[in-house]
């Protein structure tokens, strides 16, 4: 009986040794910390409230709230307004917003800018797809078959179709894999959204 607990105490102190070694090895934990009002925060407050470099804590707030609130209202709308119409050629897919996680370890000009521009990005993404919202209503209102639509209307139609893959994408991914550098992936998917909204 004394065994057991000798080789569970074994067990615990092995554990914990390879959890610190972990931690010492990572450099950073990425983690939400846990509180009785955790329900009660936005995405980009969960986000920000996790280890962050604190030079970057308020542009990946601003990040994330342009974020979150185009992937939980335009987007929405749009795709579920695509969604509407038989015959795309292809399936269209609802995004929701992943809790993403910034462990990098430096904060040089060049990260700074780069989420800036992200951000700056996403707001006009928004604004593009406004503006254009009311074509897309009234083609819709007019026929729900894009087999039926002129070359103008399906190139306006697959305009928004490469958008909410693009921002699925944006959802889908992390910012950073290497800890020093935005993801070549990351970059890829914002290039392609600033050719589609320029």
């Amino acid at each position: 009986m004394l065994g057991k607990f000798i080789l569970g105490g074994v067990a615990l102190a092995a554990t914990g040794f390879g959890l610190k070694r972990y931690f010492d090895n990572s450099g950073s934990v990425n983690i939400y910390h846990t509180s009785s009002n955790d329900d009660n925060l936005t995405n980009a407050e969960k986000v920000v409230q996790k280890i962050i470099l604190a030079e970057l804590k308020e542009m990946i707030k601003m990040f994330e709230d342009e974020r979150e609130k185009l992937t939980n209202t335009t987007l929405l709308e749009l795709n579920k307004a695509l969604g509407e119409i038989q015959n795309l050629p292809t399936e269209i897919k609802l995004s929701k917003v992943m809790r993403t996680k910034y462990p990098f370890v430096k904060a040089d000009e060049k990260i700074t800018e780069e989420i800036q521009n992200y951000t700056a990005l996403l707001i006009q993404t928004e604004i593009f797809i406004n503006d254009n919202f009311y074509a897309l209503d009234k083609l819709i209102t007019h026929s729900n078959n894009f087999k039926t639509y002129s070359n103008e209307d399906k190139e306006l139609i697959n305009n928004f179709l490469q958008l909410s893959t693009l921002l699925n994408k944006i959802n889908d991914s992390q910012m950073t894999y290497d800890k020093q550098f935005v993801s070549r992936e990351y970059k890829r998917a914002f290039n392609q959204l600033k050719e589609i909204v320029k």
